[in-house]
């Protein structure tokens, strides 16, 4: 039986890879919930990350489409040209982008709904949200 040291190192990096990648992100989760200051400091925190993660979408989706498109074409001379390994292949590819160009383009759907379900909290900061009051719907105490 064969070890494959290069196979074992490359797993042992995407670990470390996706623990760092979540750190980070529940890290740059959590640096707004401290910020304090002004009146409205939290609102404008909000307002910020709101409109440049907008922007960020926006750009987003106008590289994705020419992309997808320049992939697809890619991928359909693939199937033509190489045989049935490159049908495979292509079938694959074309799954692939298309399942990323549905989830990038349904986000606002997917992001608005999934913010509905906390529609019900009543904090209106970071801190809040984290530990949330929530609403009774039925109107009965508690």
């Amino acid at each position: 039986m064969s070890y494959n040291i290069a196979a074992r190192d490359q797993r042992w990096n995407r670990v470390i890879a996706l623990i760092f990648l979540a750190v980070l992100m529940v890290t740059l989760m959590v640096v707004p919930a401290f910020a304090t200051g002004s009146v409205g400091a939290e609102q404008q925190i909000v307002n910020g990350v709101s409109s440049g993660m907008y922007k960020l979408y926006s750009l987003f989706q106008a590289l994705l489409a020419p992309i997808a498109v320049v992939l697809v074409v890619w991928n359909v001379f693939k199937a033509l040209f190489f045989g049935e390994k490159g049908m495979e292949g292509a079938k694959k590819g074309i799954i692939i982008i298309l399942a990323i160009v549905a989830v990038v383009y349904l986000a606002p759907l997917i992001v608005s709904t999934v913010s509905g379900w906390f529609s019900g909290a009543s904090g209106s900061t970071t801190n809040q949200v984290f530990s949330p009051v929530w609403n009774d719907p039925t109107g009965g105490g508690g």
